[in-house]
């Protein structure tokens, strides 16, 4: 049987124990977590969404759950935000536009409690991710956190989404032109102007812990790289492909 379209999936809000089971059940499936401190705890998942915070799903036309999202209000500074936890979606169907409809099912619970920025954190030496986040969805990179979870690679960066912005005005945006890079720039700093460039390799699909030592050394150069320009007031505003091996963060003075 052909994998469903985009077209005939369906977002929902998911509620009840039934369904919050079903979405920790595919959330640990598609991280392959087995241990119980990684798991969600639905009772947990039935006070987050009683309390502001969205579990929202995809769903195939014959109920399969193959999406699911989860986050919670924050504060921070005396800002109000929503804050995207996690997102998952289930093997064989990458690439037909779930992940989108999970971040704006998420952004209209969101604004159905008045809150008009989202939230998360992603792993930027994940090029895909990075050109997801604040290409396709216009998010900006606002801060760098180094082993954001305690333990080593788990750097992120912090993206903020302005909910209220209309869905077309980044779409529209002409890309900027990017500079000439090389596999030997990887992970290093390259300047142009007011923007900041830094490539990675734009393949990156294996975990940290598999790194080979090479990419483990480009990793460290990224992170250098990444402390540096966010200590002097950078945010991460693209990342895009450049060729077949290579993409390319652009950042800017905030």
């Amino acid at each position: 049987m052909s994998t469903p379209t985009r077209d005939a999936l369906e977002t929902v809000n998911l509620q009840g124990r039934a369904e919050f089971d079903e979405a920790t059940d595919l959330y640990r499936r598609v991280f392959g977590y087995q241990g119980e401190e990684y798991a969600i705890n639905p009772m947990l998942m039935g006070g987050i969404v009683a309390n502001g915070g969205s579990a929202v799903g995809v769903r195939t036309p014959s109920g399969k759950l193959v999406g699911f999202a989860y986050g919670f209000p924050g504060y921070t500074g005396g800002e109000v935000y929503h804050y995207s936890q996690a997102a998952v979606i289930e093997a064989g169907y990458q690439g037909q536009g779930i992940g989108r409809m999970l971040k704006f099912a998420q952004r209209d619970v969101a604004l159905s409690h008045g809150t008009e920025k989202m939230r998360w954190a992603y792993d930027p030496f994940y090029a895909r991710n990075g050109h997801f986040n604040l290409d396709s969805l216009g998010a900006v990179g606002r801060w760098f956190k180094p082993e954001f979870y305690g333990t080593p690679g788990s750097d992120r960066i912090v993206v903020e989404w302005n909910l209220a912005a209309p869905r077309e005005a980044r779409e529209s945006l002409t890309p900027a032109p990017t500079p000439t890079v090389s596999e030997e720039s990887w992970g290093h700093i390259l300047r142009d102007g007011k923007s900041a460039w830094v490539p990675i390799p734009g393949n990156v699909t294996v975990d940290v812990k598999e790194y080979p030592p090479e990419l483990a050394a480009i990793r460290a150069a990224f992170v250098a790289s990444f402390g540096e320009l966010f200590a002097d007031g950078y945010e991460l505003r693209s990342c895009v492909r450049v060729d077949s091996e290579t993409s390319v963060y652009r950042l800017e003075r905030a």
